[in-house]
C-alpha cells in the first residue's frame, strides 16, 4: 500500500485531492466536514490510526475518479480524485460516450469546477447540452417585451400618434396604425443567449473525434432546438450579459447562463476546482477504460466486435442441466485470421516505483512506459480458459493494459506468456493526451500477435 502524507496549504482549505488506489492522510478539521455516509457514497474508505497524536484520517479511493462536493451547505468539502495514472479522462469518456451513463449519479452530488479546458470533448459538450435540455423542458419562460409595429386595420396597446399622422395619414394610409405594446414572448435576451450557445455547441460537435459521440450529440441538439425555435439566433456580446436583469421569477436562469457564457467564450469544463456549479462527475475508472477500449476497437477496420457470448453449463450424472452462466470476456474480435479474445486490465496498472518487484510468485510486476503492470496468475488462467471454450476456439487471447506516452514516444511492444500451447499476449494502449498518435500502432500490435500465432 502506498501512503502519501498531505499537508494542505491554507488556500486549499476544505479541498481534498486524492489519487486512485493511493492512501493519503488529511486533517480531521477537513475530513469531519462530511459525514461517514458521504465518504462511503463516493467509494472512499476513511480510517484513523490508533495512537496518531495529530488525529489525522487516512483516506483511500478505490472506486471513482472525478470531482464532487460533500458535506452540508455551511461546511462543504471539495473533492477531486485523480486516476492512478495520468490518463486523459475526457478522451476516454469520448470513446465511451453513449456506451455507459457517463458519470455516476450519486444522490445528485454537486461540484464547482473551472472552465480552463479549450478543447471540446463529447462528455463536456454533453454535460452542457444535458443541462440545457433539462432547463428548456422545465424552466424556459416567456417575458413581456415592448414591441413597436405597424398594424393593419387594428389597434393594440397605444398608438404612436405623431408617426401615425405624419407618415401614414398624410400618405393616404389611415388604416396603417403604428402601435407600441407589450407582448409575452420567448424571444428574450436570456433565451437569445441560450439559443446562441446551442448554435455554437452544434458548430463544434464535428470536431469531436468519435463518430458515435458526434451522432448522439447532434441528436441532443435536435431535441432542444424546437423549444428555442421562436428565439432569435444572433451573436452574443459581453455587454449582453451585463444588460441581463433577472427578476425573482427568472432567477433560475443564472446557473445555465453562467455555463452558456463559458461555452460562448470558447471555454469548456475541466477537472479543476472553480466557480461554476455542475453536477458531480464521478466515473468508475475500470469501467470507463473498458468501455473506452471497446469504442477504440470498434473503430478498427481490421476486425469486428462480436457481442455473442458463450455459456458454461453444469450438468449432473443424468445429463440434466443444473446451472448455467455466461462466459463473458471483455472483447471478442472476429477477423480474417480467426478469433482474438481480449480482456481490459485497468485495475492491474499502477504508478511506477523503484524497484519494481513481484509481491509473490502469483503476480509478476513489470515496469512499462513509466508505469508498472501486474500480470496475475489468475488473469492468465482466465485468458487460457477462454481459448478452450467451444464458442471461441480456436482463438488467440490477450490482456490489454493502459499506459501513458508522451509525444514522440513509441508504444511498447507486446509481451507473451508461454507454456499453455497458444501464447497469451500482453498488449498496451495509450490513454494519455497523445493517445490518438498511437492507435495505429496499437492495432498493428494486435494484428502482429494475431498473425504470429498462426
Amino acid at each position: 500500500m502506498t501512503l502519501a502524507v498531505v499537508t494542505p496549504p491554507e488556500t486549499a482549505a476544505r479541498a481534498i485531492v486524492l489519487r486512485e488506489s493511493v492512501t493519503a492522510q488529511w486533517s480531521a478539521e477537513i475530513v469531519d466536514c462530511a459525514a461517514p455516509i458521504d465518504w462511503a457514497k463516493v467509494g472512499i474508505t476513511v480510517q484513523r490510526q490508533l495512537g496518531d497524536p495529530a488525529g489525522r484520517w487516512r483516506l483511500r479511493a478505490d472506486r471513482y475518479v472525478g470531482v464532487a462536493e460533500l458535506g452540508s451547505p455551511s461546511a462543504r468539502v471539495k473533492l477531486r480524485i485523480d486516476p492512478k495514472i495520468e490518463a486523459d479522462l475526457f478522451l476516454l469518456a469520448d470513446w465511451a460516450y453513449g456506451r455507459i451513463r457517463g458519470v455516476a449519479d450519486i444522490d445528485s452530488l454537486p461540484a464547482h469546477i473551472d472552465v480552463l479546458r479549450r478543447e471540446p470533448a463529447a462528455c463536456l459538450l454533453g454535460w452542457y447540452l444535458d443541462a440545457l435540455e433539462a432547463f428548456v423542458t422545465r424552466w424556459l419562460r416567456r417575458d413581456f417585451q415592448l414591441r413597436s409595429d405597424v398594424l393593419i386595420g387594428r389597434v393594440r396597446g397605444h398608438v404612436l400618434l405623431p408617426e401615425y399622422v405624419t407618415r401614414h395619414v398624410a400618405a393616404g394610409r389611415p388604416h396603417h396604425v403604428p402601435c407600441q405594446y407589450l407582448e409575452a414572448s420567448r424571444d428574450t435576451l436570456p433565451n437569445r443567449i441560450l439559443r446562441r450557445a446551442l448554435h455554437e455547441t452544434a458548430r463544434v460537435i464535428p470536431t469531436v473525434g468519435v463518430p458515435e459521440a458526434r451522432r448522439q450529440l447532434h441528436a441532443t441538439v435536435g431535441r432542444i432546438e424546437p423549444f428555442l425555435s421562436g428565439v432569435t439566433n444572433q451573436p452574443a456580446t459581453p455587454g449582453d450579459f451585463k444588460r441581463i436583469q433577472l427578476g425573482r421569477a427568472q432567477r433560475h436562469y443564472e446557473p445555465i447562463l453562467r455555463k452558456s457564457q463559458a461555452v460562448l467564450s470558447g471555454l469548456f469544463f475541466s477537472q479543476q476546482f472553480g466557480e461554476h456549479a455542475q453536477r458531480a462527475f464521478l466515473w468508475v475508472a475500470s469501467i470507463l477504460f473498458q468501455e473506452a477500449l471497446r469504442g477504440i476497437l470498434s473503430s478498427w477496420d481490421g476486425a469486428t466486435l462480436d457481442t455473442a457470448r458463450g455459456r458454461a453449463t453444469l450438468i449432473d450424472a443424468d445429463g440434466q442441466r443444473r446451472y448455467s452462466s455466461k462466459v463473458d470476456p471483455d472483447y471478442v474480435l472476429r477477423g480474417p485470421h480467426g478469433t482474438f479474445v481480449l480482456d481490459a486490465k485497468w485495475k492491474n496498472v499502477l504508478v511506477a516505483r523503484e524497484p519494481a518487484a513481484s509481491d509473490d510468485d502469483a503476480t509478476a510486476e513489470i515496469p512499462v512506459a513509466g508505469t508498472r503492470i501486474k500480470i496475475s496468475r489468475s488473469d492468465v488462467y482466465q485468458a487460457v480458459s477462454y481459448s478452450h471454450h467451444e464458442k471461441y476456439r480456436p482463438c488467440e487471447t490477450g490482456l490489454v493494459f493502459p499506459v501513458v506516452l508522451g509525444a514522440g514516444e513509441q508504444l511498447p511492444a507486446p509481451l507473451h506468456v508461454t507454456g499453455f500451447g497458444r501464447p497469451v499476449s500482453i498488449l498496451f494502449v495509450d490513454v494519455g493526451t497523445e493517445a490518438r498518435e498511437h492507435y495505429a500502432a496499437f492495432f498493428d500490435s494486435i494484428a502482429a500477435c494475431w498473425t504470429h500465432a498462426q
